[in-house]
């Protein structure tokens, strides 16, 4: 209980910093958040490996995000996993 009140009160402090990324950088945070591996996600988006390194370089930088557990528990808290 305590973790998701602590979810809702981080998704709503940050809302407008998650409202900053685009529809695909939300993608590649959720396919990030849950495990898959940049190869894995530029197949699957039929994209180039590279452009998957783009997306989350991006997505790093606007969230503001070192590791990857980072990655989860925004995506988490935004109900994308």
């Amino acid at each position: 209980m305590k973790r998701i009140q602590e979810q809702q009160k981080f998704a709503k402090e940050n809302a407008a910093v998650f409202a900053s990324l685009t529809r695909r950088e939300r993608e590649i945070l959720t396919d990030w958040a849950s495990g898959k591996t940049n190869d894995a996600i530029a197949e699957e988006h039929i994209v180039s490996p590279h452009t998957i390194r783009t997306h989350r370089q991006n997505v790093r930088a606007k969230l503001r995000i070192h590791h990857t557990v980072e990655a989860v528990w925004w995506a988490q808290c935004f109900d994308l996993v």
